[in-house]
């Protein structure tokens, strides 16, 4: 009897399977050409909002410009008339304006003279011959603007009793605002007045030593 002999089966070795390796992920095309457009139209929308506020801007500017232009047109007339000489039509608004200068300085009025934005330069003259400008402004502060000196001295002086009788006597032969007094030294052409008119013209008159008007100039300003 033969020995039967099992010989042992060969092991066949299991495959291993090899790791995967991960596949590397696609960015979705259309996806990417989404974001694009996206970018794109970001852009332009930001590009036309900084034209569309560019110009809104400009236009305000514009705008901003024509105001100014508007308020410096209507500064520049304001300032314009409230600097034309108006002149006085009272005795008693020439009176004060005097009494308010002669606080600053010595000497008596010898002239009163009205000047621009409703103020009046008021000259006083001491016996020595010193002289002092007043600047009296519309809202009443005063100041002296100028001082010199003459060596003739006017006999007459500004007070209020003759103030008064040269404005009635120089409004009615010329009919408008008072707008300068003097004092003369010519003793038969004691005072000089000037009368701002109606229509604009200065009509120039001089007067005794009685208020009487002996002579008259109309100097029309309008043809300067």
């Amino acid at each position: 009897m033969s020995e039967t002999t099992n010989t042992p089966e060969a092991e066949v070795p299991t495959a291993t399977a090899p790791a995967a390796t991960p596949t590397p992920q696609r960015r979705s095309r259309k996806r990417t050409i989404l974001l694009s457009g996206a970018a794109v139209l970001a852009a332009l929308v930001l590009v036309g909002g900084g034209a569309a506020l560019g110009a809104a801007l400009d236009d305000d500017d514009d705008d901003s410009g024509e105001l100014v232009g508007s308020i410096s047109q209507t500064s520049q007339t304001s300032r314009t008339d409230s600097q034309a000489e108006t002149g006085a039509s009272s005795a008693d608004t020439l009176i004060d304006v005097i009494r308010t200068a002669s606080a600053l300085t010595e000497g008596d009025p010898t002239s009163i003279e009205a000047s621009r934005g409703g103020a009046w330069e008021v000259q006083f003259t001491t016996a020595d011959g010193a002289e002092s400008d007043v600047r009296v402004d519309a809202d009443g502060a005063a100041n002296v603007v100028a001082t010199d000196r003459d060596d003739t001295v006017p006999a007459a002086r500004l007070d209020a009793d003759t103030v008064r009788s040269l404005v009635s006597a120089a409004l009615a032969h010329t009919d408008g605002t008072i707008v300068h007094l003097d004092v003369e030294d010519n003793p038969g052409d004691a005072y000089e007045v000037t009368v701002l008119t109606g229509t604009g013209a200065e009509a120039d008159l001089t007067l005794d030593a009685s208020f009487t008007v002996t002579s008259s100039e109309l100097d029309d300003r309008g043809d300067d």
